[in-house]
């Protein structure tokens, strides 16, 4: 057997290091990297919940991760910084306020499309 290489070791690309995200509702998210679907050709992004809640992989497709929700961005790049500064608060405290700003989003959309607004 012959020794590994460091060509044969995953390791992420330079640009997808270190990609910090604040969420629309105020979660801290960590793009670890961007992708092609293999059967389809849709770009992904794969990314870890790194605070309030407890890290979760996730994939979304890009246009989904670097579009708008209820006219703001889903997804706004971070300094690592402010990432830093977002995961120093409290987590119950961060968790509530994450949970009611989401509460809160979902409710005006709801009261929107309830109106025909």
């Amino acid at each position: 057997m012959t020794a590994r290489t460091e060509k044969d070791t995953f390791s992420l690309p330079a640009a997808a290091q270190g990609n910090f995200y604040r969420h629309v509702d105020g979660g801290c998210y960590q793009v670890i990297s961007r992708g092609k679907e293999t059967e389809t050709g849709t770009e992904m992004v794969a990314y870890v919940h790194r605070y309030p809640f407890d890290p979760l992989w996730s994939f979304r497709t890009a246009e989904n991760f670097d579009g708008m929700t209820d006219g703001r961005r889903r997804f706004t790049p971070i300094s690592a910084v402010e990432a830093e500064a977002m995961m120093a608060v409290d987590r119950e405290t961060a968790q509530r306020t994450v949970t009611a700003a989401r509460a809160a989003r979902r409710a005006a959309r709801e009261g929107a499309a309830s109106t025909g607004a």
